[in-house]
């Protein structure tokens, strides 16, 4: 029987490999966009963060400070932090509103207390980039004035210092044990744990979608699968040769699929200036072996229920209205995962999809669990079983397969 599912596994293979199409957007292209995409993304970032910094912003001031000496302190922190001229005739709100770097700067005194307030467009990122200076500058001026006070008192500002915080990051190694670097693994680390179980469901059972839908519903519409049955091959393997195609086309999309997304990931953050970002994450040569058994269950629990579903449907058009809300159910869980780690309760690893988010997510964190991992394995593994059981009972069902005349 597996040798005929290899037959039909291959036959499968022969045809979409014969249209360059198929081909670009199954080989080339998901190499190719993430990095092009993360990469536009990183640069235009980029970009936007230099011409911020590189702007000329007007600072409208009204000033209630008696002394002149006070305000002339308050301007010259200003112009230490950013490209700023200073109009020093009161606010001109409608200006703020309408010029994104217009900032207004309302300066008092309470008592020996300076008292301001920063006004800007919260709309308009140039205006608020301006404010975020503009208090900056009101931070720095604040720590002179206590420097000053304390030694005016015979007080060194360094001897309040009765707290130093050293890091010491574990889970990671660094050379030297260098703790940027090691906090810098740590961090894209953590990114790939957030990005890489949502983006390997989704791409798994989207690209599976079409594939699995043509090749059963599709093949129902053009007559060719009727041809397929006549043949001396039995229907289960014709069944499970087709699950075995979309399951290798899926791991083969989605495997191409991460490369991209961590190449892009990491064009995009050396683009903004992540000098020590690692290209490497530390999971270990049985991390790797985990994950890639978690991402082939997926391929398959994916492949099952399409080819399922296709085989079951009697057009196109019913298979993708069947799986469709499939779909945006298994959407729904990648997105309400993300931001969650892994080791939840066990009975989460019962679910299917959402155990593989999570042991991805474990393997990632290191917080593998071996109970979890298996009751994750053998639910899937469970649920391949039973597609492929009711796959063959439809292949092997002459009514089921009937085609739909529209």
């Amino acid at each position: 029987m597996l040798k005929d599912a290899l037959i039909i596994m291959g036959k499968e293979l022969k045809n979409i490999f014969r249209d360059k199409r198929t081909i670009f957007s199954t080989i080339i292209l998901p190499v190719v966009l993430f990095p092009v995409m993360f990469g536009i993304i990183g640069l235009i970032t980029k970009a936007n963060e230099e011409a911020k910094a590189k702007a000329e912003y007007t600072v409208y001031i009204e000033s209630t400070l008696s002394q002149p000496d006070e305000l002339t302190k308050v301007i010259d922190e200003i112009h230490k932090v950013g490209n700023f001229g200073i109009v020093n005739d009161g606010i001109n709100e409608k200006a703020i509103e309408s010029n994104s770097t217009a900032v207004g700067l309302k300066i008092g005194k309470n008592g020996d207390i300076f008292v301001a307030t920063v006004i800007y467009n919260s709309v308009k990122e140039k205006s608020t980039y301006a404010a975020q200076k503009i208090r900056e500058a009101l931070m720095n001026l604040n720590s002179e004035l206590v420097s000053a006070e304390l030694l005016s008192r015979g007080i060194n500002p360094e001897e309040l210092n009765f707290v130093q915080v050293n890091d010491m990051v574990v889970g990671v190694s660094a050379e030297n044990g260098n703790v940027e670097e090691a906090k810098a693994k740590g961090q894209f680390t953590q990114i790939l744990a957030v990005l890489v179980p949502y983006f390997l469901l989704i791409y798994i059972f989207a690209g599976s979608m079409g594939l699995g839908i043509d090749t059963t519903a599709g093949e129902k519409e053009r007559g060719s699968l009727s041809i397929l049955l006549v043949n001396q091959v039995s229907r289960t393997s014709i069944a499970l040769g087709k699950m075995l195609y979309l399951m290798l086309m899926s791991v083969l999309t989605s495997v191409l699929n991460l490369v991209g997304l961590v190449i892009g990931l990491y064009l995009e953050m050396s683009f903004l200036g992540e000098a020590n970002m690692p290209f490497s994450i530390e999971i270990g040569a049985a991390g790797y072996v985990l994950l890639f058994i978690t991402v082939i269950l997926l391929a398959l629990l994916s492949s099952g229920i399409i080819t399922l579903i296709g085989s079951l449907a009697r057009s196109v058009k019913e298979a993708t209205g069947y799986i469709t809300p499939i779909y945006m159910i298994v959407l729904l869980f990648g997105i309400s995962t993300m931001q969650s780690e892994g080791s939840k309760a066990f009975y989460y690893y019962a679910a299917p999809f959402i155990n593989i988010i999570f042991g991805m997510k474990d393997i990632f964190m290191g917080t593998f669990s071996v109970a979890n991992f298996l009751t994750m394995f053998i639910v899937n593994s469970a649920l391949v079983v039973l597609f492929v059981y009711l796959t063959a009972k439809i292949f092997n069902s002459e009514k089921v397969l009937e085609v739909t005349t529209e």
